[in-house]
Protein backbone atom coordinates (compact mmCIF):
# COMPACT_ATOMS: atom_id res chain seq x y z
CA UNK A 1 0.00 0.00 0.00
CA UNK A 2 1.68 3.54 -1.06
CA UNK A 3 4.39 2.16 -3.21
CA UNK A 4 5.02 3.62 -6.52
CA UNK A 5 4.17 1.27 -9.22
CA UNK A 6 4.36 1.02 -13.51
CA UNK A 7 1.63 -0.17 -15.68
CA UNK A 8 2.02 -3.66 -15.85
CA UNK A 9 3.41 -4.20 -12.28
CA UNK A 10 1.66 -6.98 -10.37
CA UNK A 11 -0.28 -6.02 -7.68
CA UNK A 12 -2.32 -8.44 -6.34
CA UNK A 13 -2.11 -12.98 -6.50
CA UNK A 14 -5.58 -13.99 -6.37
CA UNK A 15 -6.65 -17.60 -6.20
CA UNK A 16 -9.50 -19.98 -7.21
CA UNK A 17 -9.07 -23.48 -6.38
CA UNK A 18 -12.35 -25.08 -7.76
CA UNK A 19 -11.00 -23.67 -11.38
CA UNK A 20 -7.70 -25.65 -10.92
CA UNK A 21 -9.46 -28.48 -10.02
CA UNK A 22 -11.07 -27.83 -13.19
CA UNK A 23 -7.68 -27.37 -14.98
CA UNK A 24 -6.32 -30.88 -13.67
CA UNK A 25 -9.42 -32.44 -14.77
CA UNK A 26 -9.68 -31.32 -18.15
CA UNK A 27 -5.75 -31.92 -18.69
CA UNK A 28 -6.69 -35.74 -17.56
CA UNK A 29 -9.78 -35.93 -19.90
CA UNK A 30 -7.63 -34.50 -22.81
CA UNK A 31 -4.32 -36.66 -22.30
CA UNK A 32 -7.19 -39.63 -22.45
CA UNK A 33 -8.69 -38.64 -25.38
CA UNK A 34 -5.61 -37.79 -27.45
CA UNK A 35 -4.80 -41.87 -26.28
CA UNK A 36 -8.39 -42.23 -27.88
CA UNK A 37 -7.78 -40.64 -31.22
CA UNK A 38 -4.48 -42.36 -31.59
CA UNK A 39 -6.09 -45.60 -31.67
CA UNK A 40 -9.04 -44.26 -33.65
CA UNK A 41 -6.57 -43.29 -35.99
CA UNK A 42 -5.94 -46.90 -37.20
CA UNK A 43 -9.22 -48.43 -36.48
CA UNK A 44 -12.01 -46.49 -36.46
CA UNK A 45 -12.21 -43.05 -39.11
CA UNK A 46 -15.95 -42.16 -37.70
CA UNK A 47 -14.68 -42.36 -33.80
CA UNK A 48 -11.94 -40.44 -34.54
CA UNK A 49 -13.76 -37.38 -36.11
CA UNK A 50 -15.88 -37.55 -32.94
CA UNK A 51 -12.94 -38.08 -30.85
CA UNK A 52 -11.53 -34.70 -32.22
CA UNK A 53 -14.10 -32.67 -31.84
CA UNK A 54 -14.47 -33.32 -27.98
CA UNK A 55 -10.78 -32.43 -28.27
CA UNK A 56 -11.39 -29.04 -29.52
CA UNK A 57 -14.14 -28.62 -27.01
CA UNK A 58 -11.97 -29.96 -23.58
CA UNK A 59 -8.90 -27.24 -25.43
CA UNK A 60 -11.64 -24.61 -25.61
CA UNK A 61 -12.75 -24.67 -22.08
CA UNK A 62 -9.11 -25.39 -21.02
CA UNK A 63 -8.35 -22.09 -22.74
CA UNK A 64 -10.78 -20.14 -20.89
CA UNK A 65 -10.00 -21.31 -17.32
CA UNK A 66 -6.43 -20.73 -18.00
CA UNK A 67 -7.88 -16.92 -18.88
CA UNK A 68 -9.87 -16.88 -15.86
CA UNK A 69 -6.76 -18.11 -13.95
CA UNK A 70 -4.72 -15.40 -15.58
CA UNK A 71 -6.99 -12.42 -14.30
CA UNK A 72 -6.81 -13.78 -10.62
CA UNK A 73 -3.22 -11.91 -11.20
CA UNK A 74 -3.97 -8.30 -10.78
CA UNK A 75 -1.89 -6.26 -12.44
CA UNK A 76 -1.54 -2.10 -12.98
CA UNK A 77 -3.22 -0.57 -15.60
CA UNK A 78 -1.34 2.80 -15.47
CA UNK A 79 1.22 4.52 -13.49
CA UNK A 80 0.91 6.18 -10.29
CA UNK A 81 0.65 4.86 -6.97
CA UNK A 82 -0.86 1.81 -5.37
CA UNK A 83 -3.11 2.21 -2.71
CA UNK A 84 -5.16 -0.33 -1.14
CA UNK A 85 -8.77 0.36 -0.12
CA UNK A 86 -8.96 -1.85 3.05
CA UNK A 87 -5.26 -2.96 3.30
CA UNK A 88 -5.42 -4.69 6.93
CA UNK A 89 -7.77 -7.71 6.23
CA UNK A 90 -6.96 -8.06 2.47
CA UNK A 91 -4.65 -10.98 2.78
CA UNK A 92 -6.86 -14.19 3.25
CA UNK A 93 -10.35 -12.71 2.49
CA UNK A 94 -13.06 -13.97 -0.27
CA UNK A 95 -13.43 -11.95 -2.77
CA UNK A 96 -16.15 -11.26 -5.25
CA UNK A 97 -15.18 -10.14 -9.21
CA UNK A 98 -16.34 -6.56 -9.98
CA UNK A 99 -15.41 -5.95 -6.14
CA UNK A 100 -12.78 -2.64 -5.37
CA UNK A 101 -9.49 -3.35 -3.91
CA UNK A 102 -7.73 -0.83 -4.74
CA UNK A 103 -6.41 2.52 -6.83
CA UNK A 104 -3.86 3.72 -8.79
CA UNK A 105 -3.72 7.50 -7.99
CA UNK A 106 -2.01 9.34 -10.91
CA UNK A 107 1.14 11.74 -9.73
CA UNK A 108 -1.57 14.22 -10.47
CA UNK A 109 -3.60 16.49 -7.66
CA UNK A 110 -7.35 14.40 -7.57
CA UNK A 111 -10.14 16.27 -8.69
CA UNK A 112 -12.88 17.05 -6.00
CA UNK A 113 -16.54 17.06 -7.10
CA UNK A 114 -18.76 19.00 -5.11
CA UNK A 115 -22.68 18.96 -4.51
CA UNK A 116 -24.59 22.23 -3.53
CA UNK A 117 -27.90 23.10 -2.57
CA UNK A 118 -30.70 25.44 -4.89
CA UNK A 119 -30.79 27.79 -2.10
CA UNK A 120 -26.72 28.43 -1.54
CA UNK A 121 -25.49 28.08 -5.70
CA UNK A 122 -26.04 32.05 -5.66
CA UNK A 123 -23.38 32.55 -3.35
CA UNK A 124 -20.68 30.03 -5.16
CA UNK A 125 -21.39 32.18 -8.40
CA UNK A 126 -21.26 35.62 -6.26
CA UNK A 127 -18.72 36.93 -4.04
CA UNK A 128 -16.32 34.10 -4.14
CA UNK A 129 -13.06 35.00 -2.77
CA UNK A 130 -11.13 31.07 -2.39
CA UNK A 131 -12.13 27.60 -1.47
CA UNK A 132 -10.65 25.72 1.63
CA UNK A 133 -10.40 22.25 1.47
CA UNK A 134 -9.72 20.04 4.52
CA UNK A 135 -9.21 16.16 4.57
CA UNK A 136 -10.70 14.49 7.50
CA UNK A 137 -7.31 13.19 8.46
CA UNK A 138 -7.13 14.91 12.03
CA UNK A 139 -4.48 17.54 12.05
CA UNK A 140 -4.79 18.49 8.66
CA UNK A 141 -5.16 21.70 7.67
CA UNK A 142 -6.58 23.44 4.86
CA UNK A 143 -5.78 23.14 1.45
CA UNK A 144 -7.01 26.31 -1.21
CA UNK A 145 -8.06 24.51 -4.29
CA UNK A 146 -9.73 26.57 -7.72
CA UNK A 147 -13.01 25.80 -9.02
CA UNK A 148 -12.19 23.96 -12.68
CA UNK A 149 -15.56 23.39 -13.69
CA UNK A 150 -19.86 23.99 -12.96
CA UNK A 151 -22.23 22.40 -14.05
CA UNK A 152 -24.89 24.75 -14.99
CA UNK A 153 -28.09 22.89 -14.70
CA UNK A 154 -29.54 21.41 -11.45
CA UNK A 155 -29.48 17.66 -10.97
CA UNK A 156 -31.01 14.98 -8.26
CA UNK A 157 -27.82 12.89 -9.28
CA UNK A 158 -25.24 12.49 -6.60
CA UNK A 159 -21.51 12.66 -7.12
CA UNK A 160 -21.06 9.87 -4.43
CA UNK A 161 -23.54 7.88 -2.01
CA UNK A 162 -21.16 9.08 0.87
CA UNK A 163 -22.95 12.58 0.68
CA UNK A 164 -26.21 10.98 1.56
CA UNK A 165 -27.34 10.91 4.91
CA UNK A 166 -26.63 7.01 5.30
CA UNK A 167 -23.07 7.62 4.07
CA UNK A 168 -22.50 10.27 6.26
CA UNK A 169 -23.30 13.40 4.25
CA UNK A 170 -25.82 15.56 5.20
CA UNK A 171 -27.76 15.29 1.92
CA UNK A 172 -31.11 13.39 1.93
CA UNK A 173 -32.29 11.15 -0.66
CA UNK A 174 -35.02 8.61 -1.99
CA UNK A 175 -34.80 5.77 -4.27
CA UNK A 176 -36.60 6.13 -7.08
CA UNK A 177 -38.85 3.30 -9.47
CA UNK A 178 -35.73 1.81 -10.27
CA UNK A 179 -33.98 1.71 -7.48
CA UNK A 180 -31.45 4.39 -7.80
CA UNK A 181 -30.87 7.17 -5.39
CA UNK A 182 -31.45 10.65 -5.89
CA UNK A 183 -31.41 13.74 -4.15
CA UNK A 184 -34.55 15.33 -2.66
CA UNK A 185 -33.49 18.61 -3.59
CA UNK A 186 -31.98 19.77 -6.92
CA UNK A 187 -28.15 20.00 -6.62
CA UNK A 188 -25.27 21.60 -8.75
CA UNK A 189 -22.08 19.95 -9.19
CA UNK A 190 -19.25 21.59 -9.02
CA UNK A 191 -15.19 20.04 -9.92
CA UNK A 192 -12.00 21.49 -7.50
CA UNK A 193 -8.80 21.41 -8.58
CA UNK A 194 -5.84 20.97 -5.68
CA UNK A 195 -2.67 22.01 -6.39
CA UNK A 196 0.08 19.43 -6.97
CA UNK A 197 1.80 20.14 -3.54
CA UNK A 198 -1.27 19.04 -1.76
CA UNK A 199 -0.69 16.10 0.61
CA UNK A 200 -3.70 13.66 2.57
CA UNK A 201 -5.74 13.38 -0.22
CA UNK A 202 -6.31 10.22 -2.28
CA UNK A 203 -9.01 8.72 -4.60
CA UNK A 204 -12.66 8.18 -2.68
CA UNK A 205 -11.60 10.29 0.25
CA UNK A 206 -14.65 12.48 1.36
CA UNK A 207 -12.98 16.15 2.41
CA UNK A 208 -14.99 19.42 3.27
CA UNK A 209 -14.93 22.03 1.35
CA UNK A 210 -15.26 25.74 2.48
CA UNK A 211 -16.82 28.55 0.13
CA UNK A 212 -15.14 31.96 1.34
CA UNK A 213 -17.24 35.14 0.20
CA UNK A 214 -16.46 38.54 1.42
CA UNK A 215 -18.27 40.41 3.59
CA UNK A 216 -21.95 41.52 3.10
CA UNK A 217 -24.15 43.78 5.55
CA UNK A 218 -26.58 41.85 7.89
CA UNK A 219 -30.00 43.19 5.51
CA UNK A 220 -28.39 41.73 2.58
CA UNK A 221 -28.05 38.74 4.59
CA UNK A 222 -31.70 38.58 6.06
CA UNK A 223 -33.31 39.23 2.58
CA UNK A 224 -31.37 36.17 0.76
CA UNK A 225 -32.40 33.86 4.12
CA UNK A 226 -35.88 35.02 3.07
CA UNK A 227 -36.06 35.00 -0.35
CA UNK A 228 -34.79 31.36 0.17
CA UNK A 229 -37.12 30.41 2.55
CA UNK A 230 -39.89 31.92 0.33
CA UNK A 231 -38.56 29.97 -2.61
CA UNK A 232 -38.52 26.77 -0.41
CA UNK A 233 -41.94 27.01 0.48
CA UNK A 234 -43.12 26.96 -2.93
CA UNK A 235 -40.75 24.40 -3.82
CA UNK A 236 -39.49 26.07 -6.67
Amino acid sequence: DGAAVDSGDLLIVADNDQLVAERERLAARLDALEARARADFVSDKVALRLTRLEIGHVEKRIAELERKLDELLLKAGTTGRFALAVPEDLIGRFIRRGERLGFIIPDTAPTIRVAVGQNEVGLVHGDLQRVDVLSVVPGSEPVEAEVTRAVPQASAELPSMALATFGGGGIEVAADEKGNYRALKPLFHFELQLPTTAAGFHLGQKVHVKFVHGMEPVGVQTWRWLRQLFLSQLNV
